[in-house]
């Protein structure tokens, strides 16, 4: 689902996805205690996150909500 929405919003988001068993400094960096786990970055600071599984449609609206139009 992600990717399909990399895709959609080519341009205007960039998904990155981090394996938290492989980057263990990552899940203590930003207290991720839950998998999965989605954190919005803007201007270098998490404006929002999101924890637990979600519909893509709420994902989207989350994304977007976070840049211009």
């Amino acid at each position: 689902m992600l990717n399909e929405l990399a895709a959609e919003l080519e341009g205007r988001v960039r998904v990155v996805k981090v394996n938290t068993d492989d980057n263990p400094l990552v899940t203590q960096r930003f207290g991720i205690t839950s998998v999965p786990t989605l954190m919005i970055v803007a201007g270098g600071e998490v404006v929002s996150q999101l924890i637990g599984a979600r519909p893509k449609a709420a994902i989207r609206e989350a994304l977007t909500s976070h840049v211009a139009a």
